[in-house]
């Protein structure tokens, strides 16, 4: 299997409007910019069968991969405190537009394999960000099957959740304005 070796980052943001959640950001493949996740459920999925929701945020340059600690100003998008988790080396094994499978090196919070795939959850509510599963797959060739059933009403997301997940895309689509502080 040939695999594509990359790097990503995790982040703990405590957002002002958004509440506590990760930000999740890969670097794509031979450019100089990052593929970005909120996980607002405050979950990773550490153990085989595990799953988060992964709405995917505006890219972020690769300065963002090596910042340990930011404060963002409250009003400004995203605003709140930002701490790398973990950082370090991607494998990925497949990227398309749709489905993403990689490996990460050790670390304490996610390691292994992983995969992401989009769901139909957008165009259900109406939302324009764009709805992953983030999973941690219990066998080879999971992933495939989960493709093939995978609905918005098998997320078992109760109507707490559904809120807080509409409230952290109002607040990226009310602050559609990058703040101005720039990352090198």
């Amino acid at each position: 299997m040939s695999t594509k070796k990359t790097r990503y980052v995790l982040h703990l943001h405590n957002a002002h409007r958004a509440g506590r959640h990760f930000d999740f950001r890969i670097k794509y493949l031979d450019q100089k910019k990052l593929i970005s996740f909120a996980i607002p459920k405050e979950k990773l999925p550490y153990n085989p069968g595990e799953q988060a929701l992964a709405i995917q945020t505006p890219d972020h340059s690769v300065g963002w991969l090596y910042r340990e600690k930011l404060r963002i100003p409250r009003g400004e998008y995203g605003g709140g405190f930002i701490k790398r988790l973990q950082y370090g080396n991607c494998n990925i094994i497949h990227w398309t537009d749709t489905f993403l499978r990689f490996t990460l090196d050790e670390g304490p919070f996610l390691r292994g394999e992983y995969f992401m795939f989009l769901t139909k959850y957008k165009k259900k509510t109406k939302q324009k960000n764009p709805i992953w599963i983030l999973k941690k797959p219990m066998a080879e060739g999971e992933e495939r099957n989960d493709m093939k059933k995978f609905a918005p009403s098998d997320m078992n997301i109760n109507s707490n959740e559904k809120n807080r997940i509409s409230d952290f895309i109002d607040d990226y689509e009310n602050n559609k304005i990058y703040p101005t502080y720039q990352l090198e």
